[in-house]
């Protein structure tokens, strides 16, 4: 006789294969079918029955948008033709199921099933300046069941720019300028752009100036400068753009008026040069004071840069009234040398979905490096009824410095490249240890700013009624109203908003 012990393995085993044979029958009984589902009446459902884009420029083509099919019965559903209902001819295109094509036949969703279908959009010129509404359907026949999915867009006829040199000549404000390239405005030539003008710009494209730029806003019809992509997922998003640089030797006299620039890396650079045969020497020479181009800003909001809203290299700025925000790096980087004065600014970062605020607001510095050799220049740059704040306060940044006015003097060379700079009438985070108090005139110092604005969160900078800003300027300024065109009275507010 055998052991008992394995006679009771044996009956074990046995259980354990008529266990399993048992889930294998149930999981069998339980799984979806193959078959293809002929019915008359079967038919796809869609997680939408219209797909819109945001206004395209024309020429332009769009992100992909996305809707699902699904399948809700039990069988596999044979959708026999997928196609555009305008043919070859449409403006949209399509993938299914990760394949482009513009037509498709008999495409398998799997019982209680879903596939995507990706759609693009690139309107065809239409010689008009006002939109026009693109629309299409995308057929589905299932079962001899016609089925369709809506698909709009408007595009926008524009002026297209690409690697031009501009000469004086006026950009007309009937329809969007759109920058493909970079152009340049060329020397002794003057850009006027009417107010209510848009321009928009495509991925690393820059307005660089050798002439002048004369763009003249209202506050009803402002002047806008942006990326040219229009879907709202690009709204805010830093960096679409390059930014409008003036060079070395630029003509005097440019002026930005009622302006909105914004998605810039950085939104004006100013003093750059351009000669990369030559030696160290030659180099820095370009930079001397005596080729700074000269830029007024008045009343202009400038944020959303992926460096920097104003970026100077020995050159002369006169900003007035403007708003600036929201900078991945320095709002004012004020690199090297030049002369700089602002007047009834708002200069403020804070960190956001879209910026790591870890550089200060506003850097001055009086020297720079190339290729090992150092320069030096002399800086003057005042800031009167200005405020520069921001939530960098106790966060170490690369300077080393928890603050929002950074001085970056090269020392013991200030004889060589003499470093002035005030502040009259300003709220301001700024690092007292490393300041020379007699450059603080009636200036509000490291305070809770919390409650200045309106509603700072959602970039509304205006002031509350109990803002530490109120009648807190200095009356000798001399501008008469602010960015909204508010006259200013009495004591002003500091910062660009008169309450």
């Amino acid at each position: 006789m055998k052991p008992a012990v394995k006679q009771s393995s044996f009956i074990g085993f046995l259980l354990v294969v008529f266990l399993t044979l048992a889930l294998l029958g149930t999981q069998s009984s339980c799984r979806k079918s193959n078959s293809i589902l002929s019915d008359s009446k079967a038919a796809p459902s869609f997680s939408t029955d219209t797909l819109s884009f945001d206004t395209l420029f024309t020429s332009i083509g769009s992100t992909t948008g996305s809707f699902k099919i699904y399948n809700p019965y039990s069988q596999t559903l044979r959708i026999s033709d997928i196609y555009l209902q305008s043919g070859a001819s449409s403006v949209f295109y399509i993938n299914v199921d990760g394949v482009s094509a513009s037509t498709f036949k008999d495409i398998d969703i799997p019982a209680n099933d879903s596939i995507y279908v990706f759609v693009g959009v690139k309107p065809n010129v239409n010689n008009q300046n006002t939109p026009l509404v693109i629309d299409e359907n995308i057929v589905f026949i299932c079962n001899n069941n016609k089925r369709q999915v809506t698909v709009e867009a408007w595009g926008q006829d524009a002026y297209f720019h690409v690697y031009e040199e501009i000469q004086t000549s006026t950009w007309k404000n009937d329809k969007p300028h759109v920058l493909l390239r970079s152009c340049l405005v060329d020397t002794n030539a003057t850009l006027t752009i009417e107010a209510g003008a848009k321009i928009y710009c495509h991925p690393r494209a820059y307005l660089l100036v050798s002439g002048a730029i004369q763009a003249l806003g209202t506050k009803q019809d402002s002047i806008l400068f942006r990326g040219d992509r229009l879907e709202r997922f690009y709204d805010e998003l830093p960096g679409q753009w390059g930014g409008i640089v003036f060079l070395r030797n630029a003509a005097s006299g440019s002026t930005f008026e009622h302006c909105i620039i914004k998605n810039a890396t950085s939104a004006f650079i100013l003093g750059s040069t351009y000669a990369p045969n030559a030696n160290v020497s030659l180099q820095l020479s370009n930079f001397y004071f005596n080729s700074a181009p000269s830029v007024t800003i008045n009343k202009c909001k400038i944020y959303n840069c992926q460096e920097n809203a104003i970026f100077g290299f020995n050159s002369i700025a006169n900003v007035n009234n403007t708003l600036i925000y929201n900078c991945s790096k320095e709002c004012v980087n004020i690199a090297f040398g030049g002369q700089y004065h602002f007047k009834h600014c708002t200069i403020a970062n804070y960190t956001s979905n879209t910026i790591d605020h870890s550089s200060p607001c506003l850097v001055i510095g009086n020297y720079m490096v190339f290729n090992g050799t150092g320069a030096l220049a002399q800086v003057d740059a005042t800031f009167d009824n200005s405020m520069v704040i921001g939530n960098i306060f106790n966060k170490a940044d690369k300077y080393n410095n928890n603050y929002e006015v950074y001085l970056d003097h090269a020392l013991g060379f200030n004889a060589g490249a003499p470093f002035n700079y005030s502040f009259t009438n300003c709220l301001l985070q700024i690092e007292p240890t490393l300041i020379d108090a007699t450059k603080l005139n009636n200036c509000a110092v490291n305070l809770d700013w919390s409650g200045l604005f309106y509603n700072r969160t959602a970039d509304n900078y205006h002031l509350v009624s109990t803002s530490a800003a109120r009648n807190a300027g200095d009356a000798t300024i001399g501008l008469v109203d602010d960015l909204d065109d508010v006259t200013r009275s009495g004591n002003p507010d500091i910062g660009c908003y008169e309450y």
